[in-house]
């Protein structure tokens, strides 16, 4: 069942097309959602290079029907220094998504021992501001998707956005930084760190904390995308989206339209 779906996914991620799920593909698990993400990754024959967070807001996880969030890869093919110029399948829904980013310059591997906050805030060495630029696959958008399917499809990611590190970061008070997001130099939708799990440090924390459990560590280079403290914003080929984040700088990203994969 996993292997299908994640080709299908994987299809429709490449050729802007939606994935009606059968019911020999329903997701039943968390494990089984995780297990088709680690499928697409291998499929994308790509180098991971950090890890998103999501459902770290309650608006996002009053969506999704969670209780805690969830995690997805960072894929380098898709990952862009800013300004980035991002082509998007206008039938997967693009929006974006204003996120605290961390660059860890220690490597936190798995262990039986829960890593307490300071301990991951030493191996952090710089923050991003960073766009994540989220759709979904599969017919009914964001909304339709549920959370096991959210999961399985990338954590709806489509492409990832960053800003120059700023690696002073510990003089920001970070959960009471505004940030702003702009499509098309119109404000749309304003924040805070504290949107995030009630700090981006806490969004953090508990993915090291998760994936440690699981058996899996962190790189130091890794890039970990906290979950968006902006809402939801839809973008279109043509547009473009600033993120301000103050003393943290901004991040910009032009919307193209994709082409399938065959025609590239």
């Amino acid at each position: 069942m996993s292997i299908s779906l994640a080709e299908a996914l994987w299809a429709a991620q490449c050729d802007g097309t939606l994935v009606k799920i059968t019911a020999t593909q329903k997701l039943h698990t968390e494990a089984e959602a995780y297990a088709v993400q680690a499928d697409l990754i291998q499929r994308s024959k790509s180098d991971v290079v950090g890890w998103k967070v999501g459902g770290t807001s309650r608006e996002i996880q009053k969506k999704l029907g969670i209780r805690e969030p969830m995690s997805g890869a960072l894929l380098e093919r898709f990952s862009h220094p800013s300004p980035a110029i991002v082509p998007v399948f206008s039938a997967h829904g693009p929006h974006v998504e204003a996120e605290f980013v961390f660059r860890l310059s220690e490597s936190l591997p798995a262990r039986t021992e829960i890593y307490t906050p300071d301990e991951v805030k030493d191996a952090v060495d710089a923050v991003c501001p960073g766009i994540e630029i989220v759709g979904a696959r599969i017919p009914g958008g964001l909304g339709g998707a549920g959370a096991l399917m959210v999961i399985a499809d990338s954590g709806v990611n489509i492409a990832f956005a960053y800003g120059a590190p700023v690696v002073e970061w510990q003089e920001i008070d970070l959960g009471r930084q505004q940030v702003r997001m702009y499509i098309n130099a119109k404000s749309y939708g304003v924040g805070y760190g504290t949107d995030v799990l009630g700090h981006p440090l806490t969004a953090l924390t508990w993915l090291v904390n998760w994936r440690s459990n699981l058996g899996f560590g962190l790189n130091a280079g890794d890039l970990v995308s906290t979950g968006s403290c902006t809402g939801l914003a839809p973008v279109q080929p043509g547009d473009e989206a600033m993120a301000d984040f103050g003393p943290l700088g901004n991040v910009r990203v032009q919307f193209v339209a994709d082409l399938p994969m065959g025609n590239k």
